[in-house]
Order: structure tokens, then C-alpha cells, then sequence
């Protein structure tokens, strides 16, 4: 749906009701005969696009106990746009259509449909403009929530920065005194007289020349890269989550209910029974939010947050 199928809505709307707009508005029939000599092409494209909304509407009967009202508007604008294009199109049609029984279910059908075509038209026009609203307000509404996490991504990220800076300054600080103490070591074997040990060139930081090599120094964690997701990038909205107790790195676990947005295709939900979520991060999972997440290629419903 959207913003083109808004817009498609209203355009078959306006073709379906063009006499009764004219009668009211006679300016609009210089616009309206313009499009008109497309509308066969322009009514079968909608009524293929209608069955498609129709038919998603029905495979996922499970938006009902989440989004009603958004199931409810798909369903009617698919009806609507099916409807609207077989009047529309139906002699574009029939130029593809041999069999002389299957011609004659198309105009019984479209004898049951043309008296109500006025009604269909400006029922098509008002949908189509609610669905461009819902749309904008949908979209201003996501892009606040994006704004928010972003956000909080940035303060996060700035600390964990700060904290791999601080580690490095100080494992250099270590190996600083370590070569000070080496340098020392072989100044006094000079002063004693002995022999200094030949520097050794496979010798690691850590190590003292010509000596046993010692443990790397301990309690500066090195800074690792967070492994990168694998599959399709989508996001999805948290319609509900909870918690799922601890994994045994005492990790909070969180179970949650995804309604995923992929880049093509209709979206559709998951539910994630457990998930490790730092405390940090759960604040991320709240209702109704958008998060990013990684759907699996080989299996749509493997979803992985992506936080």
C-alpha cells in the first residue's frame, strides 16, 4: 500500500466515478479525458495489482490480532481496485480472452458491478486519500523513533570508542615501561662486564631479549569488531517484548513479537521466543519501536535483531 497505491486508488477512483465528478464539477472533464483513452490498460494493471492485495490480505489473516485496522484498509482497497479495473479494462480484456464461456462470466460480472460503479469510484477516491495520510503520518512517525535510536546509538558508541582509546593508551604505556626496564637490564650487564644479549628479531611485545618470554599484559581487553550480519538488512516494528531469563554468559535474554518489513515483498510476523540482549539495550526493544534486523535467505521466519 502506501503512498502508489494511494495514488493508483484515486486514479481508478476518479475513472470509475469521471460522470458523476463531471455532473458536479464540469471543469474537471478536460482532466478526466485525458486519461480516459488509457483506462483499459490502466484497469486491467489495477485489477492484477487489486488480486495481489487481496490475496496477501487473506495469507495473513494473523495481522487481525495485531493491526485490525490496517488488515481491514488492505482488504478493502484490494476489493475496491480489483472491482474498479475489471470495469475498467474489461474490453481491454476481452481482447486476451478466446473462450466464449469465460466471456460470458466477465459481463455477467461486470452487469452486477456497473450500477454500483459511481459508488465504487468515490469509495476508491476516499480510501486512496486515507492511505496517503496513514502513510505520511506512519512514515514522520518512523522517522522520529530512527532519530531517537540514532540517538542513543551515538552516545553508545562514543563510549565504547572512549573505552578502546583508553585501553590502548594504556597497554602503550606498558610496553613503554617494559622497554625502559630492558634497556636498564642490558645497561647493567655492560657495567658488569658481561657479554649484552643480541637483540632477537623474532622476539614479540611482550618479551624481554634473550629471557623466557613473558605473558602479554593482563587486564586490557583488545578491542573487537562486532561480527557482521548475515542475510537480507529489513526492519522490523516491536509490536511486544519480554523477558526470557539468563544464557549462560548471564546474558538477559528477551523474547519478542516482529512485525518485519522486508525491502520487497509484504511484510509479515515473527516471533522471537529468546534473544541475548545486553541491559543496555533492551531499553531499544520497547513497543512500537523500530529496530533493524537480518532476515535469513534460506528462511524468512530466522529473523536476527540487529541492535
Amino acid at each position: 500500500m502506501g503512498l502508489f497505491g494511494g495514488i493508483s486508488l484515486i486514479l481508478v477512483g476518479v475513472l470509475g466515478a469521471a460522470s458523476l465528478i463531471i455532473a458536479r464539477k464540469p471543469e474537471a472533464k478536460q482532466l478526466i479525458d485525458k486519461i480516459a483513452p488509457y483506462q483499459g490498460w490502466i484497469g486491467v494493471g489495477a485489477a492484477l495489482w487489486g488480486l495481489t492485495w487481496v490475496t496477501n490480505a487473506v495469507l495473513s489473516l494473523g495481522w487481525l490480532a495485531y493491526q485490525p485496522i490496517y488488515w481491514i484498509i488492505y482488504l478493502v482497497a484490494g476489493v475496491l481496485q480489483t472491482a474498479l479495473g475489471i470495469l475498467l479494462g474489461i474490453n481491454t480484456m476481452k481482447m486476451f480472452v478466446k473462450q466464449p464461456a469465460a466471456v460470458e462470466k466477465m459481463d455477467k460480472l461486470v452487469a452486477k458491478l456497473a450500477p454500483k460503479q459511481g459508488i465504487l469510484g468515490f469509495a476508491a477516491i476516499g480510501t486512496g486519500m486515507f492511505m496517503i495520510v496513514a502513510g505520511f503520518v506512519f512514515t514522520v512517525s518512523a522517522v522520529d523513533v530512527l532519530d531517537d535510536y540514532g540517538d542513543l546509538y551515538a552516545q553508545n558508541a562514543g563510549a565504547l570508542v572512549a573505552g578502546q582509546m583508553a585501553g590502548q593508551m594504556a597497554m602503550a604505556q606498558q610496553q613503554a615501561a617494559m622497554a625502559q626496564a630492558q634497556a636498564a637490564a642490558q645497561q647493567a650487564a655492560l657495567t658488569a662486564g658481561q657479554v649484552p644479549v643480541a637483540p632477537n628479531p623474532l622476539a614479540q611485545p611482550g618479551m624481554i631479549q634473550g629471557q623466557v618470554p613473558v605473558a602479554a599484559p593482563v587486564g586490557v581487553p583488545a578491542p573487537v569488531a562486532a561480527p557482521a550480519p548475515v542475510g537480507t538488512m529489513a526492519t522490523a516494528l516491536v509490536q511486544q517484548s519480554w523477558a526470557a531469563g539468563i544464557d549462560a554468559q548471564q546474558t538477559p535474554l528477551m523474547g519478542m513479537d516482529l512485525y518485519v518489513t522486508p525491502p520487497s515483498g509484504a511484510p509479515y510476523q515473527v516471533r522471537i521466543p529468546s534473544h541475548p540482549v545486553p541491559a543496555v539495550k533492551q531499553a531499544l526493544l520497547q513497543p512500537q519501536a523500530t529496530i533493524n534486523v537480518s532476515i535469513d535467505p534460506a528462511n524468512p521466519q530466522k529473523v536476527t535483531p540487529v541492535l
